[in-house]
């Protein structure tokens, strides 16, 4: 579920300002390299565009949030979490503050 306040007049304006965002029941999965480098989404707008994503969430909250992370020899999962905070991105950088981080407690996977 997903609830945001969202001006509509920054929308014709192609600002990405959303007051609040709300998200409920949230599965993710995170995924490595055979590095171990994790394999996150760029921010950048289409390869060669030159445009990138710019947006500023005021506030946000995620609750009953789980995800997976699979790196080359193991795995952890953590479920009934929660996340609040802000977040915003210039395109370049992304900056982001958390007033709230909670989950059960992860366990760890040997991978066979």
């Amino acid at each position: 579920t997903l609830f945001a306040r969202y001006q509509a007049a920054d929308f014709f304006r192609r600002r990405w300002q959303v007051d609040s965002l709300s998200m409920h029941g949230v599965e993710g999965v995170i995924l490595s390299d055979s590095a171990g480098r994790l394999l996150l989404p760029s921010l950048a707008g289409k390869e060669g565009s030159g445009r990138k994503v710019a947006f500023d969430i005021q506030a946000f909250d995620i609750n009953r949030l789980a995800f997976k992370l699979f790196l080359p020899n193991r795995s952890w999962e953590a479920a009934s979490g929660a996340v609040s905070g802000r977040m915003k991105s210039d395109g370049d950088r992304f900056d982001f503050s958390l007033t709230r981080l909670a989950f059960e407690l992860p366990q760890e996977r040997s991978v066979q």
